[in-house]
């Protein structure tokens, strides 16, 4: 007769959680003997499926997700407003724009979808204006938000299509490279999908008036840093350096402030640099001219044994 041992565990049963209960990330796929994770009672670590790095997840953030895919998810920060603006796929593959609260991230705020599409969608914001553009990768659709404080904070504006001309991806011109003449609020360079070519695609606020729009055009970001590479270091936070708009009424102008700054910025960043190679030109000198004299006292040497071992006229 068989005996069971009495065990108040003996019925623990494994519950499983669903899905959205779950932690989904890109989990390392190593075939190595590892544990690839640890946990204590505030986070989880997981490693990471390229280069090795770290995945570090909040407990009681697991179950937030942007999207409901995640296979390409992009983030940007909405400048002053201490909002976040996402881009992603949901379930049906349909592309989403959402907008949350940087001290709420329990629950977007805003969000606006596009037809299905596996396109990435890309987000390029404009902080001195509040304008955020987006662009389909693949597609040539570009269109326009303004972003403000009110509790549903995105407005949608206008749109930009161009079917044949599809784009691979695009990148942002600083506010301080633009055209102000033209009330050029943004450019985007955009890289063509089908042909070899990137074309700069200005966005531009149609007036009449010729004068500087002051409006249009706030203060921007500068050239000149906030902060050194040591005050950074050392924890220190300032907000950026402000310049006037007004001033650069052509792009070349701002080119040439820039190469103005940068040239004053090396010279003072290399300035012990070019007291030291002085002082190592000014002593090679020296050395140079110490064996001129030796050379030249040894040619004087030279010549001399020369006429000691030079026959007499009589002996010839």
């Amino acid at each position: 007769m068989s005996f069971i041992r009495s065990s108040k565990f003996r019925h623990v049963y494994a519950q499983e959680r669903k899905k959205e209960d779950c932690f989904e990330v890109p989990v390392t796929g190593n075939a190595f003997e590892s544990d690839f994770s640890a946990v204590n009672p505030k986070f989880l670590a997981l490693v990471a499926r390229s280069n090795g790095a770290f995945i570090i997840l909040k407990h009681e953030e697991s179950t937030k997700t942007a999207h409901e895919s995640k296979k390409i998810l992009k983030v940007v920060w909405l400048g002053r407003k201490n909002l976040i603006a996402t881009t992603g796929l949901n379930k049906m593959m349909e592309r989403e724009l959402k907008i949350w609260r940087a001290t709420d991230l329990g629950k977007f705020i805003a969000v606006h979808r596009l037809e299905p599409s596996s396109g990435c969608l890309l987000p390029y914001y404009d902080p001195d204006n509040n304008v955020l553009f987006t662009a389909i990768k693949g597609d040539g659709l570009i269109q326009y938000f303004e972003v403000d404080d009110k509790a549903s904070p995105l407005h949608f504006l206008t749109e930009f299509r161009a079917p044949s001309k599809p784009q691979k991806a695009l990148c942002a011109m600083p506010k301080r490279g633009l055209d102000v003449t033209t009330n050029e609020i943004m450019r985007l360079y955009k890289i063509h999908n089908l042909q070899a070519m990137v074309e700069p695609l200005s966005m531009i606020v149609p007036r009449k008036a010729e004068t500087f729009q002051q409006d249009i055009y706030p203060d921007c970001i500068g050239y000149e840093p906030a902060l050194t590479a040591e005050e950074w270091i050392a924890g220190e936070n300032k907000s950026p350096i402000l310049i006037s708009m007004e001033n650069m009424s052509e792009p070349s102008e701002a080119k040439n402030d820039m190469t103005d700054y940068v040239n004053q910025a090396s010279t003072e960043d290399n300035g012990a640099e070019v007291d030291e190679m002085k002082e190592k030109i000014t002593a090679l000198e020296q050395e140079l001219a110490t064996l001129r004299e030796q050379l030249t006292e040894k040619d004087a040497t030279i010549e001399e044994l020369k006429s000691k071992l030079a026959p007499a006229p009589d002996e010839e």
